[in-house]
């Protein structure tokens, strides 16, 4: 069969990114949503910012996804000898990438890289990975964000946990960093 765009994917190749954007992506939604509001409870002069004005989503998005940064660090191997900042890595020699450490890398966010600022001017991250490994569901997690998170603070303008901080357990071994459950009230 002839597509639009040629005869590039067949329709179990559909299929199976339609899958993974499906199952892939309600793990760690849910998980960006969760994490996302216990920074923003942890920081009311933020949830403030996110609350209060609507033209402040799509910033406060960004800027939450990476001061967040889900994923694991990532395991790759080097495919021929590379150079990164005076190191070299030889072809067949493992790296470990952390998302996390470098969307707080200082040369990429000069001004209090450890911060959540929700008015700071999004920067480009590794929230959803890079070339061929960035994440297929990208756009759709960011609307999915860019929704839920100033409904429910405008829902629950009263929203606090419903359990000390330091009863919150977070995952471990997992591909994806989280809170197994937040608890909340309001």
């Amino acid at each position: 069969m002839v597509r639009q765009h040629g005869a590039e994917l067949t329709d179990e190749e559909l299929i199976g990114f339609g899958t993974t954007l499906l199952v892939g992506g309600h793990e760690t939604t849910a998980t960006q949503l969760a994490l996302s509001v216990l920074a923003l409870l942890r920081h009311p002069d933020q949830l403030a910012v996110l609350r209060d004005d609507p033209g402040a989503t799509g910033p406060a998005v960004e800027e939450l996804l990476r001061h967040l940064a889900i994923p694991a660090p990532l395991l790759r191997t080097a495919a021929a000898d590379v150079e990164v900042n005076d190191h070299r890595i030889a072809e067949g020699e493992h790296v470990l990438l952390s998302p996390l450490t470098a969307n707080r890398d200082p040369e990429l966010v000069p001004e209090r890289p450890d911060d959540l600022d929700l008015r700071r001017r999004p920067v480009a991250q590794l929230s959803f990975g890079f070339g061929a490994h960035q994440c297929l569901g990208q756009q759709l997690a960011r609307l999915e964000l860019k929704v839920a998170l100033p409904a429910l603070l405008r829902r629950f303008p009263a929203l606090r946990l419903a359990v000390p901080e330091a009863e919150l357990r977070f995952r471990e071994g997992s591909t994806v960093y989280g809170v197994e459950a937040l608890p909340v009230t309001w």
